[in-house]
């Protein structure tokens, strides 16, 4: 017989392979997430592509319309003998009193710049530090920080269980962007 019947099969012929690892639910769903996220993606990219190309929402008429003119009046209408006048441009319903001059324009920008490079920061001493945040941010102050006075500089986790000792800069107009720290205690301490 022959010599290749008597011996035993390989191993590699005996046990099929393992079949591969099999993904789990959050496998999944990471790649269910990645594969909306890449549709949006591309829809995206495609709509910007057709918006690039078709601006005209409305917005350019207005600013490419002719400006208005008007008729010369008939004691402006020229002369064969005298030298032609031009008439002065129109402006949109506006008579020569109701016009904005240059220096009134310019009082206005500057007055509007003043306004917007300070806010009023109201006083929070005695209040809580939830509180004291939320009223800070609607006053337009968004930097803000806090710290523990007693020196032992515990984290204010949960802001509800603070109060306010202090606060730097003082009550005042300040600049929107100016950074406010809250000087706090635990609602069952007393301030230092």
């Amino acid at each position: 017989m022959n010599d290749f019947s008597q011996q035993p099969p390989s191993p590699n012929w005996a046990t099929p392979p393992p079949p591969p690892p099999r993904k789990t639910r959050k496998q999944k769903a990471l790649i269910a997430a990645a594969v909306t996220f890449g549709a949006l993606l591309a829809i995206g990219v495609i709509g910007a592509i057709a918006d690039d190309g078709d601006e005209d929402d409305g917005k350019t008429a207005d600013r490419v319309a002719a400006p208005k003119t008007t008729a010369p009046e008939p004691s402006q209408t020229p002369t064969p003998d005298a030298t032609p006048t031009t008439p002065e441009p129109a402006t949109e319903d506006a008579t020569p009193s109701e016009r904005p001059t240059p220096e009134a324009t310019r009082e206005n920008t500057e007055e509007d710049k003043e306004e917007e490079k300070t806010a009023l920061l109201p006083d929070f001493v005695g209040k809580q530090l939830q509180a004291a945040q939320d009223a800070a941010q609607e006053a337009g102050f968004y930097n803000l920080t806090s710290h523990d006075v007693t020196g032992e500089n515990r984290f204010q986790v949960y802001d509800r269980n603070w109060h306010i000792c202090s606060q730097t800069p003082d009550p005042g107009a300040h600049a929107p962007d100016v950074q406010v720290d809250f000087g706090v205690v635990k609602n069952n301490e007393t301030c230092p």
